[in-house]
């Protein structure tokens, strides 16, 4: 709000998705908005339900009073209506600013799988209607709030992660069968006896000789 000089602002919001997401919500900005005297909350809209009919009467009642106007939405396809509505009452244009604000959300992505990244613009139900290239043009004139790391494809970077670890796992000093102590490698070795235990029940001891053969290679001096 600050770095574009905004200072008035709408909230409109689903009071039927989650009973306690948006509305506490709603309570910081308002506290907020309490305690910062140059920013002013022009108009809140719960809608009952997200309809095409709720969402056009929502816009109809904040468009006479603010043009900055802050979404909170749970439902991917609720977001996808709602800006498709905004571009239908011809509320998609330079004067309207929509700010999506969704807590533990990933942004504009919404999923991934088969290497493919869904989007909030895209239709999934069974029956698509054929306008994603409509939401899509429509979500360009949106911000969209998160405090969920900005990633285009999560499940991929999860998959690259997964990979690395594995590889490493397979090297030095974890891996490593020409880390000998000729080379400066020592073995770690700790004393005593380990006792493996199931439910209770011991299943085996290892000495300290056996237990070198499960060694760790590190750099680190021996005591």
């Amino acid at each position: 709000m600050d770095h574009f000089e905004w200072n008035a602002f709408a909230f409109i919001y689903s009071a039927s998705e989650d009973e306690q997401k948006c509305p506490i919500f709603l309570t910081d900005i308002q506290k907020a908005v309490f305690n910062n005297s140059v920013y002013t909350l022009s108009n809140t809209v719960a809608m009952r339900n997200v309809s095409t009919s709720e969402v056009t009467d929502a816009l109809k009642q904040t468009s006479a009073r603010a043009r900055i106007i802050i979404v909170c939405l749970t439902d991917s396809a609720h977001k996808r209506l709602f800006m498709l509505t905004a571009a239908d009452q011809g509320m998609l244009n330079d004067e309207y600013v929509y700010i999506f604000a969704d807590l533990h959300a990933t942004g504009y992505t919404i999923g991934s799988s088969a290497n493919h990244t869904v989007f909030v613009w895209e239709d999934q139900s069974d029956t698509p209607d054929g306008r994603d290239s409509d939401a899509h043009e429509a979500f360009m004139r949106t911000f969209m709030l998160t405090d969920m790391s900005d990633d285009s494809d999560p499940g991929s970077s999860v998959d690259n992660f997964t990979a690395l670890v594995s590889q490493k796992m397979t090297e030095s000093p974890i891996k490593c069968t020409q880390c000998t102590e000729e080379k400066g490698w020592k073995i770690l070795c700790s004393h005593g006896k380990i006792a493996v235990q199931d439910s209770g029940r011991e299943l085996g001891k290892f000495s300290a000789d056996e237990r070198c053969q499960l060694r760790l290679y590190t750099g680190m001096p021996t005591s």
